[in-house]
């Protein structure tokens, strides 16, 4: 559509946010709007509420496995270290416990937090 088009009077082509009629007071507002502006009255909005199962499932699966990891790595350090082993061995083998202990579980919760903080974004850029 061009200028001369518009001009001429032609109605331009709806754009991805259209305009309804508020229920109540029938003002034109925006299909996204969370309330019209002329009455007040709230409209519902888009949700991303079970929008994404499989994503918020892996988030619970990997706060699962972090929480896992971590009672077991410190199990793991409890008895290398109550252990009648050598100094050296406890050492060699606490060492790699006590980075799993730490890096493991906090990788896994990130992604999960990562994966949730995904999902709200794009529920928030909905709802404007």
């Amino acid at each position: 559509m061009g200028v001369e088009d518009w001009l001429q009077g032609a109605t331009p082509p709806k754009s991805k946010s259209s305009l309804i009629p508020c229920p109540d007071c029938s003002n034109p507002v925006s299909e996204w709007a969370a309330s019209c502006p002329e009455c007040g009255r709230r409209f519902a909005q888009v949700s991303t509420q079970g929008k994404y199962p499989a994503l918020v499932a892996i988030a619970g699966i990997h706060r699962g496995l972090a929480i896992a990891i971590a009672a077991l790595s410190l199990i793991g350090l409890v008895f290398v270290f109550a252990s009648e082993a050598q100094t050296s061995v406890k050492v060699q083998m606490g060492v790699p416990l006590l980075v799993l202990l730490l890096l493991g579980p906090l990788f896994l919760w990130g992604t999960a937090e990562l994966i949730l903080l995904l999902i709200d974004i794009e529920k928030n850029t909905r709802d404007r």
